[in-house]
């Protein structure tokens, strides 16, 4: 839904939770730049721990790691380098078969995208015979085919390579990509967790921080956490969307 003038520029939303019929009334504040830059610098340094761990082989972090390793076979491990490798190109291969002809020309795969998420699909899986929503599952599942096809030929060459080396190779690649996996989920949930922390205020003074101390907000509820992101997210844009 297009944002109304009234939308724009809000700084702040309250929010209020209601249990047993007593109510509590927060503050959600959109960070300015220099509070945002400072959550930023935690989560960087958060990534940095986790990826300085991994020099470190008897850190839990380390052991956690190689842990996975131990129980793969240098097939799974040739498998997971390959999962990862073409999951890293799977959007762009999919955007440049989108965009040939056969795709692209009067909107047809955005068509045929949108006829099924606007009930074909569950026309398709329905017991009645439908034979529109059939046409459109096919020709979904051949984009999908060609899609899978040009992974698989852009990552030939990457296959002969990882299958060619030694287990102590291939455990070290892993190490590397799970490390680099997990240092970015670290960024994010620092984030996360630090922005919120920072953005909830009194209602009365949005100027102070509504929770006394960072253990304090960790126990909170799953949905009151998710109802103070909601509300982050309806007045910030999305600083994560630059973080690659």
């Amino acid at each position: 839904m297009a944002k109304r003038l009234s939308d724009l520029f809000k700084r702040s939303k309250e929010v209020t939770f209601e249990e047993d019929g007593e109510e509590v009334s927060v503050l959600v504040c959109k960070l300015h730049p220099l509070e945002a830059e400072e959550v930023r610098v935690k989560a960087d340094a958060a990534r940095a721990r986790v990826l300085l761990a991994r020099r470190d082989h008897s850190s839990d972090e380390y052991l956690s790691a190689y842990s996975l390793v131990s129980d793969m076979s240098s097939e799974d491990l040739v498998e997971r380098l390959m999962a990862e490798k073409q999951a890293s190109l799977l959007e762009q291969i999919e955007a440049e078969l989108a965009s040939e002809e056969e795709w692209s020309k009067d909107n047809y795969l955005e068509g045929l995208r949108t006829a099924w998420d606007d009930g074909l699909g569950e026309r398709y899986h329905s017991s009645t015979e439908d034979e529109e929503a059939e046409r459109v599952f096919a020709e979904l599942s051949r984009f999908g085919a060609q899609v899978m096809e040009l992974l698989e030929k852009n990552t030939s060459d990457y296959r002969a390579t990882i299958e060619s080396w030694d287990r102590e190779k291939l455990e070290d690649r892993f190490l590397e990509q799970e490390f680099e996996t997990r240092a970015n989920m670290a960024w994010i949930a620092e984030y996360r967790r630090e922005e919120l922390y920072r953005a909830v205020r009194h209602v009365d003074d949005r100027r102070k921080l509504y929770f006394e101390s960072r253990d304090e907000y960790r126990e909170l509820e799953p949905e009151v956490v998710q109802r103070l992101i909601a509300a982050l997210q309806e007045i910030s844009v999305d600083a994560l969307e630059g973080k690659d």
